[in-house]
């Protein structure tokens, strides 16, 4: 669908503000200080809500990030995808263990042990600056994928989503952005999230997005390197990245999905059997989730990574405390470890308080 194309199923609304949140408003200062040159982020346990910033949102400009920016979320996606899926698995549309392609399931898709090879991978898609310029049609990116050598056991590829990103619209006969607006957006009270599929613009509030691929680590001022890149045809991302959202209502899809308004027990539980990664980082893959380990326990959510921007989403098992940051720039080497520290850091005293000496 085009934009022309891009369901938007309402306005932002903004939620109760809760005190000010120093070690979290320090987290975000440091990534900044670190290299990010801006990050929002957004706490919510049950209807209080902290909202923070730091860095600018356009470095010629020096304006700050806005509070209620939209933001491309990347592979943020896979989890309202995989919900969709999840949806159509519980009205017997679609089989867990249901062959798609040759012997490959759709459980396989959607927990990334398919061994499809990432099209991401193929040459086609060495600078954004170019492909970014490009229409690819769903269709073309499998073919494009289908050219590498297939692998074994778990391995990430943006191409498992594609996949299923046309299995829905073949399943149902709807554009796949009106299934995710129907079934998942309108349902958790997403108001300012779409999925595009040629649209390059972010409309409405936004910070500047940035690219870098190349080392900053030894730079000592290394966000002049940094290109802007806001605008860009997102056919590329589809199904896999292609998301456009808000902190607050990646927050909602995660409390709707997590207490069970979106899917039945059984079918969540099947969401987080996870399977092992190999990432310390992120240890367990489910079907569409990713689980991080913190101090009290595990978390559930996706981080995101697109031109222009990277993302962080997580809420505690039961949904009810949830965590969330955009940095505007996506960073392609070892110098982004700089800023994602802090980031892990912050993903820890949001989630676990008690055992961060926080309430």
């Amino acid at each position: 669908m085009h934009l022309i194309g891009v369901v938007l199923v309402g306005v932002l609304t903004v939620s109760p503000v809760a005190p000010t949140n120093p070690g979290l408003q320090a987290s975000l200062d440091e990534m900044t200080k670190n290299g990010a040159p801006g990050v929002v982020a957004q706490l919510r346990d049950g209807g209080r809500t902290w909202t923070g910033r730091s860095g600018v949102g356009d470095l010629d400009r020096g304006t700050p990030v806005p509070l209620n920016a939209r933001f491309r979320a990347g592979s943020v996606t896979k989890s309202l995808v995989a919900a969709v899926v999840l949806q159509l698995v519980g009205e017997g549309r679609l089989g867990l263990d249901q062959p798609v392609l040759d012997d490959i399931t759709v459980r396989a898709l959607l927990n990334n042990t398919s061994g499809l090879p990432d099209y991401l991978s193929d040459p086609v898609f060495a600078d954004p600056r170019v492909y970014g310029k490009r229409t690819f049609t769903p269709d073309e990116l499998i073919e494009i994928a289908l050219r590498h050598k297939r692998g074994t056991g778990w391995k990430y590829s943006n191409t498992n989503y594609v996949v299923l990103g046309r299995l829905v619209e073949r399943t149902t006969g709807e554009p796949l952005g009106e299934e995710l607006a129907r079934r998942v957006l309108r349902p958790a009270g997403m108001r300012s999230t779409f999925l595009p599929a040629t649209f390059p613009r972010i409309p409405g509030p936004h910070a500047t997005g940035y690219y870098l691929h190349g080392d900053i680590t030894h730079n000592p001022d290394p966000q002049p390197q940094l290109q802007p890149l806001t605008e860009i045809n997102p056919s590329f991302a589809w199904a896999a990245y292609g998301l456009v959202s808000t902190t607050d209502d990646l927050q909602r899809f995660y409390d709707a999905l997590l207490s069970g308004k979106l899917l039945p027990a059984a079918l969540l539980k099947e969401m987080q059997q996870t399977v092992p990664t190999g990432n310390p980082a992120f240890p367990g893959y489910g079907l569409g989730l990713e689980r991080v380990d913190l101090t009290c326990g595990a978390a559930w959510g996706h981080t995101g990574s697109i031109p222009g921007y990277m993302t962080f989403a997580f809420a505690r098992e039961d949904g009810r405390r949830q965590f969330t940051f955009s940095i505007n720039a996506q960073v392609l080497d070892r110098s982004s470890g700089r800023f994602l520290a802090p980031g892990f850091a912050a993903l820890e005293k949001a989630l676990c308080p008690v055992s961060a000496g926080r309430t």
